[in-house]
């Protein structure tokens, strides 16, 4: 039962995300899309400087432009992945913080059909937002439970993970 209940939900969240985001996926690139990908596939000596300032965009254009190129649609659907990941993660810091599923559930269900940071979707140079979401929330997460519980080892790990949202 729970299998199912879970599977239903993380479907729900696709399906809702994808309701939001349909027309993202006839986007092209914007702006410093354009630096990266060229960046990528044709100066990659260029990285050895670039990461300081975005090191999580860095290295996704890196080790995905070769098999993404220059399609947007590919990475449109990187992002689309991103924010289902990141609906479902905040459902679980909403559980965490109110012990109410209600609560988890309506809040992964906003995030995944609020446009709100369409840019973390449509924009692949701007996927680092989207990617530090899990990390802040799986952090949050496991520092709350380590309170609970009287964890160091969950309040180091849950604060390793917050902190590696601030390299992003």
């Amino acid at each position: 039962r729970n299998i199912f209940i879970t599977s239903s939900y993380i479907l729900l969240i696709c399906i809702v995300a994808l309701i939001g985001f349909w027309q993202a996926f006839g986007f092209g690139f914007i702006a410093d899309d354009w630096h990266q990908l060229w960046r990528a596939l044709n100066n990659p000596n260029v990285f050895k400087i670039y990461p300081i300032w975005h090191p999580i965009s860095a290295l996704e254009f890196r080790w995905l432009a070769k098999w993404f190129g220059y399609n947007p649609f590919y990475w449109q659907l990187l992002g689309y992945s991103l924010r289902v990941v990141d609906a479902l993660t905040i459902t679980t810091l909403a559980w965490s913080l109110t012990k109410s599923k209600k609560i988890a559930a309506f809040s992964g269900l906003i995030l995944a059909s609020t446009v709100v940071g369409i840019n973390s979707v449509t924009w692949a140079n701007a996927h680092t937002s989207a990617i530090i979401i899990p990390f802040i929330c799986i952090g949050l997460y496991v520092w709350i439970s380590s309170n609970q519980e009287e964890s160091l080892w969950k309040y180091l790990i849950g604060l390793l993970f917050v902190l590696l949202t601030l390299w992003g």
